[in-house]
């Protein structure tokens, strides 16, 4: 029976979003591959879907190239590529119990076809299950090496994070946020602490947006431009089942769509839309 697909698993006791960043960054692979020597970059500004690499290999003597695509880049969770063949290669990162799950999943069909070309043997299926697992083990020599084989996990009580935005114009972003984006004002109270003014309570499923309107108006408002014009804090997202109807409500408030739809990776549609302060928030959509 020719192996065509397979996965190889390692805990490794590190956070998700390191061993993310090192895998992701293909210029590295040649550090943990024992077949791929070095990776370049070709096009796309680094790891981000549709972006292309060309891999360089060497194994028992043998020298190759192969073009490359990444078809998935999800932050801490699925990094995957694919060569023209196609053969696919993809990681995954699942937090768990030690530190993380790094799972190394191939698929390779035309190795159980006649168009498997000359030079690569019948067993190269139980080839890759072998490098992968030596590849998984140097990766884990070297995460462990920075993490220093410590993971930190807070046992979290509630699963979600509450939001604050301070606001200009309360009623304004109070009807905004109730009335165009949908969510459920359910509280109004004084600003806790003694910091005077009001707090709208909104929530988002177990999220709470808390809009502070304080009673004296700061002089600094919300950094202009684009998502990437500044540092810090600069967006939100959450997620919704009509993104197109939502989008509609938001032209009809005449508020701001800097960016229109648009497919942000595989099965998500994102936009980009500014409320009346000029906050920018991410409305997204799953689409299978």
């Amino acid at each position: 029976m020719v192996v065509t697909s397979g996965s190889v698993s390692m805990v490794i006791a590190a956070s998700p979003g390191l061993l993310y960043a090192m895998i992701s960054d293909v210029t590295r692979m040649g550090e943990w591959s024992p077949e791929c020597r070095s990776c370049t970059w070709t096009s796309g500004s680094g790891p981000a879907v549709g972006a292309k690499f060309t891999g360089h290999n060497e194994v028992s003597g043998r020298a190759w190239e192969r073009d490359c695509v990444v078809v998935e880049a999800d932050m801490g969770r699925v990094f995957a590529w694919q060569t023209e063949r196609p053969v696919t290669w993809r990681y995954s990162f699942e937090v768990v119990d030690g530190g993380t799950l790094v799972t190394e999943f191939f698929d390779a069909p035309f190795l159980a076809t006649p168009e498997r070309p000359e030079g690569i043997p019948a067993d190269r299926g139980e080839q890759n299950l072998a490098a992968m697992a030596l590849t998984l083990a140097r990766l884990k020599e070297a995460a462990e090496a920075v993490s220093g084989g410590v993971v930190v996990q807070e046992k979290v009580t509630v699963s979600a994070i509450d939001l604050g935005i301070v606001c200009r114009n309360g009623d304004a972003m109070l009807a905004f946020y109730r009335d165009v984006l949908g969510l459920s004002h359910y509280v109004s109270h004084p600003m806790p602490l003694g910091l005077g003014g009001t707090m709208h309570r909104l929530r988002c499923g177990q999220t709470t947006l808390k809009l502070s309107v304080p009673a004296t108006i700061p002089e600094a408002g919300p950094a202009p431009g684009p998502i990437m014009a500044a540092t810090g804090i600069r967006y939100f997202t959450y997620f919704v089942a009509d993104l197109d109807a939502t989008l509609a409500r938001v032209s009809a408030a005449g508020a701001k769509i800097g960016v229109p739809r648009t497919t942000a990776r595989p099965g998500v549609d994102i936009s980009l839309i500014t409320d009346p302060d000029g906050n920018w928030v991410e409305i997204g959509q799953f689409t299978n």
